[in-house]
């Protein structure tokens, strides 16, 4: 078990996470609100790996949203939304 791992604690494979993180960055108009990146040392996950043949970034992400707010509380959509929105706003 890993330093800090508790038992029954399950790890995620880093593309696992860039994949969540890609669906962070894109609000539900499909804008993209933020750039979150994923570094492991000095090695950078690129969203290429994660897409689909013939996907770009902003369907992947848009792909990727869909599947983490199914994953999501009610609650934590709400919230997330809130967010969104919030993010939104301060674009001008």
């Amino acid at each position: 078990m890993g330093q800090g791992a508790k038992p029954g604690m399950a790890f995620l494979e880093p593309e696992q996470v860039k994949g969540m993180l890609m669906g962070m960055e894109y609000g539900a108009s499909g804008k993209r609100l933020v750039d979150l990146d994923l570094f492991e040392g000095k090695k950078k996950y690129s969203w290429g790996a994660r897409s689909e043949k013939g996907e770009d970034r902003a369907k992947a992400g848009a792909r990727f949203r869909e599947s983490l707010m199914e994953g999501l509380l009610p609650s934590t959509r709400e919230e997330l939304a809130r967010i969104e929105k919030e993010l939104e706003g301060l674009e001008r």
